[in-house]
């Protein structure tokens, strides 16, 4: 199959693929080597204008930023010598108390014990990221620092408070001069009034009739900028992996450091209910496929949806951005992996799904408080035995899914058949009397 046909054969594929997941509009890069080999667009950015993707497009790439914000913290610490494992009260002597004692290293492998806030709207002007986090307080907090793995966008806007204290800048300026300048990254941005002077997608969410209403307001929270809500295109975001992945040169220029790099690829923290294999580095998830390894995150924002991956060893990347939430092109990423590496049949053996016998799992039973910071007691999770099965209950009562024994120590739920299990882990905190439910990569302290 020459060049052309394989462009041909993945454009099929996601086209085929946008209409199954029910998508307005998408766009996908891959990268090999030093080249983007295609960046194709699908669909429509507007779902009432009707106009159309284009590559060079704006989306909010949500959670994608997170390796941006870590390369740029990192930069900066490597380059004055500074620790990661130094309390960072030390770069940012006016912190409250309780955020001083904090690492980098802690922020970046979401390991401070800080809980989750995905608020999708706030303030606008820069300003707002340094008095949002000089407020934080024990209210912030899930779990005693530095004892368990639980998922934190408030983690990522601490670092973004530590860069403008090292780099003596705002956090975006700093970004700007650190990564998209040099990259020549001169659409993305953090501003979304620089963004509305750009072509740029609008968010969608779905209708239980098959069409989609737009997002509105558009989403824009200054509070979080560092933990999701960089604007990018997937041609921009290209350069970026095509520099990560060649030991930070682009166009015959070192453009980002090597020593950084290579420590953001490395794994600092284990998820306690990620799969074997996967882990996470700074900014980005670590793992394999057919035995090539991969560096990777998703992002969500309102109404958007995101993926980076990365095999760094065969200088292959796929970038996709959908402006629909919880929406992803699978079976293209397949595709274009199977069409420019043909790797093996990946295929992995599934654990085997039974239930609990009566004994088996009591230690769950209990109720666990979400770590997010807007939660209230109605979006614990609750974990109940009922006629002789293991229930699990989250949000509203009428949410309940059968807990299933995956191993002595490993359960799951299946929120649907199509779906890959979701994996609970029972783990103790640090003084042994606190329990934590882990699952999607977050921790639930117990309750009861």
């Amino acid at each position: 199959m020459d060049a052309r046909e394989k462009v041909n054969a993945l454009e099929q594929v996601a086209q085929a693929e946008l209409q199954a997941v029910q998508a307005p509009g998408a766009a996908v890069a891959v990268v090999y080597e030093d080249e983007v080999l295609l960046a194709k667009v699908f669909g429509i950015a507007n779902s009432e204008t009707k106009a159309p993707v284009s590559a060079d497009m704006l989306f909010r790439i949500g959670s994608v930023t997170k390796v941006i914000t870590a390369y740029t913290l990192l930069s900066l610490m490597h380059e004055q010598r500074l620790n990661v494992h130094t309390p960072i009260g030390e770069y940012v002597p006016d912190l409250p108390q309780l955020l001083k004692s904090l690492t980098v290293h802690q922020l970046l492998s979401h390991t401070a014990g800080l809980k989750d806030d995905d608020s999708d709207y706030g303030p606008h002007d820069e300003g707002a990221l340094g008095k949002a986090v000089r407020h934080y307080d024990q209210r912030h907090f899930c779990a005693e620092p530095g004892t368990i793995f639980s998922y934190s966008g408030l983690g990522y806007a601490i670092a973004g408070v530590v860069i403008e204290a090292i780099g003596k800048k705002s956090y975006a300026q700093v970004v700007t001069e650190r990564i998209l300048n040099p990259l020549q990254m001169r659409r993305s941005t953090f501003s979304l009034t620089q963004a509305m002077t750009y072509p740029f997608s609008q968010g969608h969410r779905a209708t239980a009739s098959g069409s989609w209403n737009l997002v509105r307001p558009y989403d824009d929270n200054a509070t979080r900028w560092p933990a999701g809500f960089l604007f990018s295109n997937v041609i921009e975001l290209a350069r970026f992996s095509m520099a990560f992945m060649n030991g930070g040169q682009f166009e015959g220029e070192q453009v980002l450091g090597p020593e950084v790099i290579s420590t953001l690829a490395q794994a600092h923290a284990q998820p306690p209910d990620a799969p074997e294999g996967r882990s996470y580095g700074y900014g980005l998830y670590l793992g394999e496929y057919a035995g090539m390894r991969t560096l990777e995150h998703s992002g969500g924002r309102r109404g958007f949806c995101s993926f980076l991956q990365m095999f760094p060893e065969q200088r292959f990347a796929i970038i996709q951005l959908v402006n629909q939430a919880n929406v992803l092109l699978k079976k293209t990423q397949e595709k274009a992996l199977e069409l420019v590496l043909s790797p093996p049949s990946h295929s992995s053996t599934p654990l085997p799904d039974s239930f609990p016998t009566p004994s088996e799992g009591n230690t769950l039973i209990g109720c666990y408080a979400s770590p997010d910071i807007n939660a209230t007691e109605n979006d614990d999770i609750r974990i109940v035995r009922k006629d002789n099965r293991l229930m699990l209950h989250f949000g509203d009562e009428s949410k309940a899914l059968p807990v299933l024994k995956r191993s002595e120590t490993r359960f799951a739920i299946r929120p649907s058949p199509e779906l890959q299990p979701i994996e609970l882990v029972l783990q103790q905190g640090l003084n042994k009397q606190e329990e934590y439910l882990c699952w999607a990569n977050r921790a639930y302290k117990r309750r009861t």
